[in-house]
């Protein structure tokens, strides 16, 4: 009798549920990039200094990629304070990577939430939200996803 190949059945499955899977992207119905003004892009230092007994201190990438954490402020409708945070919870799941556009370079570029969006009401059908997210390492002149 022929046994079932349980490593190419995991590897069909996987298959399959990858090509369902796919990268969130930042909805349509909400600002296409964070405002300027409340919003801050912190470049991710990627220098690690390596322990040296004697001599010049030297130091090494601790990744490939460049990375940047942003802290985003958006004003948004009632609407699109509700497409944010379903994008966040059901989208994103809280913490899948998703393409949206840079803030500095105005490239699509994947970034992961690092914060869960706080809302605040500004008066009739104003709201200030506000998170972090990081970009994922991504190759120094590399292209987008």
């Amino acid at each position: 009798a022929d046994e079932p190949d349980h490593a190419e059945q995991a590897r069909d499955r996987t298959e399959v549920e990858g090509a369902l899977m796919s990268t969130p992207v930042w909805p349509a119905e909400l600002p296409p990039a964070p405002m300027i003004d409340g919003t801050t892009y912190e470049v991710v230092s990627n220098a690690m200094p390596i322990p040296v007994e004697a001599g010049e201190l030297l130091t090494r990438r601790r990744f490939t990629g460049e990375m940047a954490t942003i802290n985003v402020s958006l004003v948004l409708t009632k609407s699109q304070v509700q497409r944010l945070l379903s994008f966040y919870r059901d989208d994103c799941k809280e913490s899948l990577p998703f393409l949206w556009q840079d803030p500095i370079t105005e490239e699509t570029v994947e970034m992961v939430f690092t914060s869960a969006p706080q809302v605040q009401p500004l008066g009739g059908d104003a709201f200030s939200a506000s998170f972090t997210v990081s970009t994922k390492p991504a190759e120094p002149g590399g292209s987008p996803p």
